[in-house]
């Protein structure tokens, strides 16, 4: 196994790595670890159905809104920079009211 040459970004120059659980990490570097974990173990690529999707990206969803954008402008964002594909009655149906979506970190 290939031994990582990255810097350990979320320790100090000079100090030990953090402790696991104040470690903090982008999406990125998540999807990279969970696409060669599934790779080696020859699983396929996860897949969440649309509405899951978009409750997922309500937090996103709710800072475009508070910036003047809306459903059919985050829905056009979405459709034109991914593979989803998505129209703004289905943005409108399914957004996780704040109150509703899983807490973050």
């Amino acid at each position: 196994m290939a031994e990582s040459i990255h810097k350990d970004t979320n320790a100090p120059d000079g100090l030990e790595p953090t402790a696991p659980e104040d470690q903090m990490f982008p999406l990125e570097e998540i999807m990279k670890a969970q696409n060669t974990l599934r790779g080696v173990a020859h699983m396929v690529p996860e897949r969440f159905p649309l509405p899951f999707i978009i409750g997922m990206l309500s937090d996103e969803i709710e800072a475009l809104r508070q910036r003047g954008r809306n459903d059919d402008d985050i829905a056009a964002l979405i459709s034109g920079n991914s593979l989803i594909k998505v129209e703004a009655e289905t943005i409108r149906k399914y957004y996780a009211e704040p109150g509703t979506r899983t807490p973050r970190f």
